[in-house]
């Protein structure tokens, strides 16, 4: 077994800057992954917006359903992180992937068959939201793609909740570059058929950003038998479902309320027109810059807490929150 992870000290025998390089020595990398992120989203807004209103109307409001429907399993993410966390405070080296494992297989057998009816069904959810026969038949394609890629992101949330609860949160950045480099990369050949592939547009959008997430998954496997609990990762021991959604069904929760939030917003600017809908999501993905500190903070500070939790401090739990 690795043993690149290890729990905090008790935050007694800390000095007031130890504590600060503890908190931001998990938080920064997180930050910087979580900005990077939204570089993305800026970076596939611009390709995708050298396509026209219609193509970034119809991504805005495809993109956002994809979002809602994929919460809840992207909250999951946090029960792993609660679960390892815990772990690592109790010194269970064997026990950080058990919540990893449960949810990785809650992945395959009941998020893949979910995705692969929504992608089916993409048309009508697409008819749902939107007033728009234009922006339904140009976001089709590219929903269907993304939804059929929501397992690869389930996993990849779930790993990012393993590695930010054993404190390896640079694992975490260094993967979701790979990622950006491939969405980036891949998208722009399929949207504009670059080197001699076809050109897709918008369904080139999709394809990409199914493929980075693949990508990612497949690296984080590859990672996940080098570093941490590699004798464990899926052949250990596992949490249980209820465990596991105990922990992280209230962040699904959270999540599926805050995207519902702006699926609602892009369904009313929908009716106003498809210039003003693609707008609205350029600025609102703008606007997100200054929320991702607070919540890269967050999800620092959560293994700290976890991890002190799991080892019967809770008055230094309360203390790093």
């Amino acid at each position: 077994m690795s043993n690149e992870f290890k729990a905090v000290p008790p935050l007694a025998s800390l000095s007031p800057r130890e504590r600060y390089e503890q908190v931001l020595g998990i938080a920064v990398p997180i930050i910087l992954a979580l900005t990077s992120q939204n570089l993305l989203n800026i970076v596939d807004t611009w390709i995708v917006g050298r396509l026209g209103s219609l193509a970034l109307a119809a991504v805005a409001l495809s993109a956002t359903i994809n979002w809602v429907l994929s919460s809840f399993f992207i909250g999951l993410g946090s029960g792993v992180q609660a679960y390892t966390a815990r772990r690592v405070g109790e010194g269970d080296d064997a026990g950080t992937a058990a919540a990893l494992n449960r949810c990785l297989r809650f992945v395959l057998t009941a998020v893949v068959p979910m995705a692969l009816v929504a992608s089916f069904v993409s048309d009508d959810l697409l008819a749902a939201i939107s007033s728009r026969d234009d922006v339904v038949l140009t976001g089709t394609p590219y929903l269907a793609s993304r939804l059929a890629g929501i397992p690869f992101l389930a996993a990849n949330f779930a790993f990012r909740g393993y590695w930010n609860g054993l404190g390896l949160s640079k694992i975490y950045l260094r993967t979701i570059l790979v990622i950006h480099a491939s969405n980036v990369a891949i998208s722009y050949v399929l949207v504009f058929g670059a080197f001699g592939f076809p050109e897709w547009g918008v369904f080139g959008a999709g394809v990409g950003s199914t493929a980075a997430q693949a990508v990612g998954t497949t690296y984080y496997i590859f990672l996940a038998r080098r570093v941490g609990a590699t004798g464990e990762f899926l052949r250990g021991r596992t949490s249980t479902l209820r465990e596991l959604l105990r922990l992280g069904a209230p962040a699904g929760l959270q999540t599926v309320a805050f995207s519902s939030a702006f699926l609602i917003f892009f369904a009313i600017t929908d009716r106003v027109g498809a210039r003003e809908l693609g707008a609205s999501h350029v600025l609102v993905t703008m606007a997100l810059v200054s929320i991702l500190p607070a919540v890269g903070f967050g999800l620092g500070c959560a293994s700290l807490v976890g991890q002190a939790l799991g080892a019967e401090r809770p008055e230094d739990a309360r203390t790093w929150g």
